[in-house]
């Protein structure tokens, strides 16, 4: 009797030590499932936030190209503008020297008053390019890094 119980409790406490050292030590089969576990979680945040990335990359995009077509549209406004003053000085000036009986000194007035009104196009032309804001083009767009899938053993 003596010697099975040995028996028994040497088996009893080899059940023991061998089952506690499995459960206490994790085998390189249960890692890597965690790590994919890990891995597929870390996956789908990264794919959330690079599809939150786009999106945000993708609204500053089109809010430069609106900025944008409204500089260049407030510019062709400006020069516009700028054209039609420098016409109508020259319209002026024309008019006022190919008259019938002009004298020099009417035609020193008209080229005085057509210097001013030049003056004054440019002037106007150049505070109007100086109030249009340029827009600043967005940055390039940048991803988080993906993470590295674990390795299988």
């Amino acid at each position: 009797m003596k010697k099975n119980s040995r028996i028994l409790v040497a088996v009893a406490l080899t059940a023991g030590l061998i089952g506690s050292s499995t459960s206490a030590f994790a085998t390189p089969a249960s890692d890597y499932k965690a790590a994919v576990v890990v891995y597929k979680a870390a996956l789908a945040k990264w794919q959330s936030d690079a599809v939150a990335a786009r999106s945000a990359h993708a609204a500053l995009v089109t809010d430069y190209k609106a900025k944008a077509a409204a500089n260049m549209a407030a510019r062709a406004t400006a020069s516009t503008a700028y054209k039609a003053a420098v016409a109508k000085a020259k319209s002026d000036f024309t008019a006022a020297t190919t008259a019938v009986g002009a004298t020099a000194a009417q035609k020193q007035a008209a080229t005085a008053a057509r210097k001013t009104a030049i003056a004054a196009a440019i002037a106007t032309h150049q505070a109007a390019l100086a109030t249009i804001v340029k827009p600043v083009a967005p940055t390039k767009l940048v991803l988080p890094a993906k993470p590295v899938a674990p390795v299988k053993p």
